[in-house]
């Protein structure tokens, strides 16, 4: 007898919905290689029945991506910044590695303190561009 190497239950399988509306956006389209992979990684790891929380150290996302931790520390930071993730709690400079990573949550789902906003990358950019046209003008 033959055994699955992952779960056969179709809401158990690893996925993530990316929906073209996104991708056709600028705020999706201005993502680097790295950040669009871990917004990926991140969204396929995400279930609904879980806490919305994940620890997103440079090491721990450099080996999931495959790339430097360096490249991985500003495609976190891009994130953040470009409003796909919410920092939950901020990481430490002491202790043990695992102790001193960041925690994120996607900002699309609820929290514990937040509640989700699908849209909320999309009203940063448009904010973001409001700004710098303001700035081009005066």
């Amino acid at each position: 007898m033959s055994y699955a190497l992952f779960s056969v239950r179709r809401k158990d399988l690893p996925h993530a919905r990316i929906y073209d509306h996104y991708l056709q956006h600028a705020s999706w389209r201005a993502l680097s290689a790295a950040a669009f992979k871990v917004i990926v990684m991140l969204m396929a790891s995400y279930r609904p029945d879980e806490a919305n929380l994940f620890p997103v150290g440079e090491s721990r996302i450099a080996e999931m991506v495959g790339c430097a931790p360096a490249t991985a520390k500003k495609a976190i930071d891009e994130l953040i910044a470009g409003g796909f993730l919410r920092v939950e709690q901020k990481g430490r400079n002491r202790g043990k590695a695992s102790g001193r990573e960041r925690i994120v949550s996607l900002t699309q789902y609820d929290t514990e303190t937040a509640v989700g906003d699908p849209g909320l990358p999309v009203k940063i950019w448009q904010r973001k561009q409001k700004s710098a046209h303001l700035k081009s003008v005066a």
